[in-house]
């Protein structure tokens, strides 16, 4: 089997069994193969001095050779688990995505970086276009409907035993009923009104909500 790292204590073993180990063995530590997502003790300056970023690709070479095992011009990091590319640095593992935007802007983000393609299976897209700064509730809205939604609105859905559109909203990991209406539009709209009451009004470009109303009711009218 795979040798597997800690990416805490940097601890090698090769595991008994093919199931993820749920600690480290060393240090005891849960999410030993994921990397804290706001480490933030470096500057841009040091950065630059042992990494090159290509915005255009989302890749970081090896400007520097601290080990046998790194060369120059190397491509930096590898995924984890999650699918994010991690690379080290002064022995201290980085999300590669936070790093773009420390080499570009020159500034470590308040939120967290969101991808805006929104791939699941691409969290690797790490090109400077590909990211934003966005708060825990604006990425929540980037989040794809899921399989059982028919819809096409996060949170709206038909209920067959009122025969009407039900509303909710997940705020805190948990869903807040918000009503069952009789048209779809009036539904999205109390779903968009929900939205805009908790704040993610700054992030309206990843609401179905909002593109729905946008398309559909605002656009409309101000063609009549």
């Amino acid at each position: 089997m795979k040798k597997l790292k800690c990416l805490k204590c940097r601890h090698e073993w090769y595991p008994r069994s093919p199931k993820r180990p749920g600690v480290c063995p060393k240090c005891k530590r849960k999410n030993w193969d994921t990397v804290s997502e706001m480490k933030n003790d470096i500057t841009q300056k040091e950065l630059k001095r042992q990494l090159h970023y290509d915005p255009l690709t989302g890749i970081f070479t090896r400007k520097v050779s601290n080990t046998n095992c790194v060369k120059i011009g190397d491509v930096a990091g590898s995924k984890n688990c999650q699918g994010y590319i991690d690379i080290w640095i002064n022995n201290k593992p980085y999300r590669a995505h936070r790093l773009a935007w420390l080499y570009m802007y020159g500034y470590w983000p308040e939120n967290t970086i969101d991808h805006k393609d929104n791939n699941p299976k691409h969290k690797h897209h790490n090109w400077i276009s590909n990211l934003r700064e966005a708060s825990y509730q604006c990425q929540q809205r980037n989040q794809k409907n899921g399989k059982n939604n028919t819809s096409g609105i996060k949170g709206v859905c038909w209920s067959n035993k009122t025969k009407r559109w039900r509303v909710v909203i997940g705020i805190n990991k948990k869903q807040h009923y918000l009503g069952v209406f009789k048209t779809f539009d009036e539904a999205v709209c109390h779903r968009l009104a929900a939205e805009q009451c908790l704040g993610w009004g700054n992030c309206d470009s990843n609401s179905s909500a909002y593109q729905y109303i946008k398309e559909n009711i605002i656009e409309t009218n101000s063609k009549e």
